[in-house]
């Protein structure tokens, strides 16, 4: 932002790279549904009996390794919104602050010189 200085977050920009992770996770979601084995078929089909369960073995970890995946990217999207909304609050509470800091005091105080209240030590 022009005439600002220090550091900013761009809190709409947080929520939409936490929308992008939300959407790679439904992507991955869907994914996972695709490459889902519908049928389980028997060894003699998958090759033989070393081959249908190694077959087995590597579907059930893409499964696995997708399913995390899927929740992992909701999670991170989840901590993206969570730290907008701590930077948000951060936000307020400083400007809250600075406000109140301008307003308090004691009105009695200022940058004024003293009056002198005695004979003037020049003469």
């Amino acid at each position: 932002m022009a005439g600002q200085s220090g550091y900013h977050v761009q809190q709409g920009g947080m929520d939409a790279e936490a929308d992008k992770l939300d959407s790679a996770g439904d992507d991955t979601g869907d994914i996972k549904s695709a490459i889902a084995d519908a049928v389980r078929f028997d060894d003699d089909i998958l090759g033989g009996t070393d081959s249908g369960p190694a077959y087995r073995s590597f579907s059930t970890a893409w499964q696995d390794e997708a399913k995390t995946l899927e929740s992992a990217l909701h999670e991170l999207a989840g901590k993206v919104r969570a730290s907008r909304a701590n930077y948000d609050q951060a936000d307020h509470e400083v400007i809250a602050q600075v406000n109140s800091a301008g307003s308090a005091g004691d009105s009695q105080v200022s940058t004024r010189p003293a009056a002198v209240t005695g004979p003037s030590p020049f003469g």
